[in-house]
């Protein structure tokens, strides 16, 4: 794990879905305080996840083709070290 520099999150439902996950995402960044969190969420928790301190970037899930696809094509040039899917989606 000492590898992994970055790692982005898929947490596009509501708050408590996010509640949830969040004592995992906490430990994750307690364990490796050096690693940047990123999350993907959806325009109505977004504000709320802001908030995290464990957390130190936001994407909004925008819906759309066209959205999702530059989206998709953003994180790949990112080169995430992992990415988590954490939601039923």
């Amino acid at each position: 794990m000492d590898e992994i520099n970055k790692v982005l999150i898929y947490r596009t439902d509501r708050y408590g879905d996010f509640l949830i996950s969040a004592p995992f995402i906490k430990s994750l960044k307690f364990k490796y305080p050096k690693i940047k969190i990123h999350i993907i969420c959806s325009n109505y928790n977004a504000n709320f996840i802001k908030s995290f301190p464990f957390v130190d970037k936001v994407f909004i899930y925008r819906e759309g083709f066209l959205s999702r696809f530059l989206m998709i094509f953003n994180f790949f040039l990112k080169k995430y070290s992992l990415i988590l899917i954490l939601d039923g989606k």
